[in-house]
C-alpha cells in the first residue's frame, strides 16, 4: 500500500507503547506495539538494486502457545518505510529508543528478553 504516503510519525509513550502512523492521501493507518512486546530497535541494513536503505526497526516478540508448548517468535516491525530518512536522523532516533529501554529495565518494567538469557 503505497498510495501517496504523505507523512510517518512515531509516537513512543515509555511503559507504554510505540504507535507507528502513517498518512496517506485518502486515510491514516496506525500500529501500535506495547511497551511489553517490544524486545529491541535496531537499523536494518538493506540492499535493492544498487541501492544501500536503512531502516530502524521494532523487534517485536511474538508469543503463541499450543497444547502445552509455549514458543516465542521475534517479528520485526519496520518504521519509516515509505519516508527512508537519512542515516544520521535514524541513528538519533534509535539512540533515543534505546535510552528509553534501558531506563524500563532498570526500573523493573517489562521489555523484552534483549541479549537476556
Amino acid at each position: 500500500m503505497n498510495y501517496n504516503v504523505q507523512s510517518e510519525t512515531i509516537l513512543v509513550i515509555p511503559n507504554v507503547g510505540i504507535q507507528n502512523s502513517i498518512k496517506y492521501v485518502f486515510g491514516q493507518e496506525d500500529i501500535f506495539v506495547p511497551w511489553s512486546s517490544v524486545d529491541d530497535v535496531i537499523i536494518n541494513e538493506v540492499i535493492k538494486l544498487n541501492r544501500v536503505l536503512y531502516y530502524l526497526t521494532l523487534l517485536v516478540k511474538t508469543g503463541t502457545t499450543q497444547a502445552n508448548q509455549e514458543s516465542e517468535g521475534i517479528k520485526l516491525i519496520p518504521l519509516f518505510k515509505y519516508t527512508k530518512p537519512r542515516l544520521v536522523m535514524l541513528e538519533t532516533i534509535y539512540s533515543e529508543l534505546q535510552t528509553l529501554l534501558m531506563a524500563a529495565q532498570r526500573e523493573g518494567f517489562e521489555v523484552g528478553s534483549g541479549d537476556k538469557k
